[in-house]
């Protein structure tokens, strides 16, 4: 039996398209199964099937559609049981009802509570006008709390423990209720804000959380840390599919704007490596036809125009994350993704269909800083000043990060504009997505093996 194991991953900001790209896969491969690696109910992956169903995966595989398909969630997944309830009735009403079957939990996965969304609900809205760009799912609180207090970490081999389970809650409930007084001045009075500070006052809270985690229980398959290379074992495809995107990445991504998460490739190679995986591995980059952003941080090449021009149906303005930002592609940020995630063998590229709805594409080949001491640390420039790279170093250094995250900030675009055989800039015909594709990958270095023309599987190509 070959054995494959398809490593997937953001290269930008996140909504490259992920879920739609899983969801292919599995219907490509032989005999497969869904590993979540990384992220937690913060993910956000649309899925729309042939026969018009849609749903956005949050904690669940991004193939379940495809029938007898299972997803295991790793350890360094982050999970919301109540989402996960949720989450699971959407699934049922769109005709998926055995997704609890099809699902198995790592035991030391950790768990995000009610009171670590509140937290983080009240700490960014505190934030004002200097918000991170938080989704509100309690994630960055989870993780920080871990580090600062890890006795008091739940996993998910913790809610068969009644009493433990109890202190723990009532703990992190303590712990949070203390932090929030402290920012209380700071947040505006809302319907939301008000429910978080009650749900951090409310003393039988915890009795009601663990019934819910017993009910959860009742469904969810929780399972040892040898289940996967079991599972492994007989399946002949792995995908691993990867939430967020690279630059938000908690230790290479533009500082503060980032998640609480390691989205590059490295807990899906430790998981790998814990099962002795001896299969051929494929490193999949996932890159949008054009840029995007949903929320605060540097976008250089941002451009409103091209917001208006290219409305995304299934990401939206929503309270926590902000605005869905959209900009031209950007080749210095996406070598600078690569770098991070240390290579990957192939590229997909998503939305190419939605690109003839511009008639003036152009590619950023480079940036034109402002003046800063610290430059020539942070990028590499060429003969006439103009930054074409940003320097990768391995070491975590956030004060490194957030510099270029200012030098981001003030940066401006030097572009090239796209030549098609439609006309410069613009990309209608199959011609000009070849030329288009042909630039990319020469550019970049890397072959582009799946391009994707729409949201269902039918509506993507595989190249070879």
């Amino acid at each position: 039996m070959s054995r494959t194991a398809i490593l997937t991953a953001d290269l930008g900001y996140g909504d490259a398209g992920k879920g739609s790209i899983v969801d292919y896969l599995v219907r490509q491969t032989a005999k497969p199964i869904i590993v979540r690696y990384n992220g937690g109910p913060q993910a956000a992956h649309n899925v729309v099937t042939a026969d018009g169903r849609h749903h956005t995966f949050s904690q669940f595989g991004s193939g379940s559609f495809v029938s007898g398909v299972r997803t295991h969630l790793s350890r360094s997944m982050l999970i919301n049981p109540l989402a996960c309830f949720k989450e699971a009735a959407h699934l049922r009403s769109v005709g998926v009802h055995d997704i609890w079957l099809r699902t198995t939990f790592d035991e030391e996965a950790t768990v995000v509570t009610p009171f670590h969304m509140a937290m983080n609900q009240l700490r960014e809205t505190a934030r004002g006008e200097g918000r991170h760009g938080s989704c509100g799912q309690g994630v960055g609180e989870t993780r920080a709390l871990q580090k600062a207090r890890p006795m008091l970490t739940i996993r998910m081999q913790d809610l068969s423990r009644g009493d433990q389970l109890r202190w723990k809650l009532r703990l992190i409930q303590e712990e949070f209720r203390t932090q929030a007084v402290s920012l209380r001045k700071e947040v505006p009075p809302s319907q939301t804000i008000l429910q978080a500070l009650d749900l951090l006052h409310d003393r039988f809270v915890v009795e009601e959380l663990v019934r819910a985690y017993g009910q959860f229980l009742e469904l969810a398959r929780v399972t040892d840390v040898e289940h996967l290379a079991r599972l492994a074992g007989v399946h002949e495809s792995l995908i691993f599919e990867g939430a967020q995107g690279v630059l938000l990445d908690e230790k290479y991504g533009f500082h503060p704007h980032t998640t609480w998460s390691d989205t590059t490739f490295r807990h899906a190679l430790d998981v790998l490596e814990n099962i002795g995986y001896d299969g051929n591995i494929v490193r999949l980059g996932l890159l949008r036809g054009y840029a995007v952003r949903h929320g605060v941080g540097p976008f250089v090449t941002e451009d409103i125009a091209l917001g208006q021009d290219l409305p995304d149906e299934h990401n939206v303005t929503n309270r926590w994350q902000g605005d869905f930002r959209v900009g031209y592609p950007d080749l210095v940020i996406t070598r600078y993704a690569i770098d991070v995630l240390g290579g990957v063998d192939e590229l997909a590229v998503t939305m190419l269909d939605r690109m003839s709805q511009h008639s003036k594409w152009r590619i950023a080949t480079g940036y034109q800083l402002a003046a800063t001491a610290n430059e020539s640390d942070c990028f590499e420039l060429d003969p006439k000043g103009v930054a074409r790279r940003i320097k990768f170093q391995t070491a975590k250094d956030l004060v490194r990060q957030e510099g270029i995250t200012k030098a981001l900030f003030t940066s401006k675009s030097v572009y090239t504009e796209l030549a098609t055989p439609s006309g410069p800039g613009r990309i209608e015909s199959d011609g000009d997505v070849r030329t288009y594709l042909d630039l990319l990958s020469s550019q970049l270095g890397i072959p582009i093996t799946i391009t994707s023309f729409g949201p269902t599987a039918s509506d993507k190509r595989r190249l070879v």
